[in-house]
């Protein structure tokens, strides 16, 4: 968080990650594990479309449903719009 309390991308790294629909969390999980060294990853968080101060996490299959939800929402009225996520 910046001085003023909002979330901030403060450095790392940014990669570009396609991965199939119907992927599980623990399949993502894994994979971003490989990406990042063999790290274990836990939790995956992402940016509302309509508030960018609020970070999601997301640590199950269900939750990840939910991101896929987020996700056609902001294609289908902002096509053009940045999706983040952020492990």
């Amino acid at each position: 968080c910046g001085p003023d309390g909002a979330a901030r991308y403060v450095g790392g790294e940014t990669r570009v990650l396609a991965v199939p629909r119907g992927v599980s969390f623990r399949e993502l999980a894994a994979r971003l594990g490989e990406m990042a060294g063999g790290k274990i990853v836990s939790a995956l968080r992402y940016r509302l479309a309509d508030d960018e101060d609020v970070l999601v996490s997301v640590t199950c299959d269900e939750e990840l449903a939910h991101l896929r939800d987020e996700y056609d929402r902001l294609q289908a009225t902002r096509p053009s719009a940045t999706f983040r996520v952020f492990f």
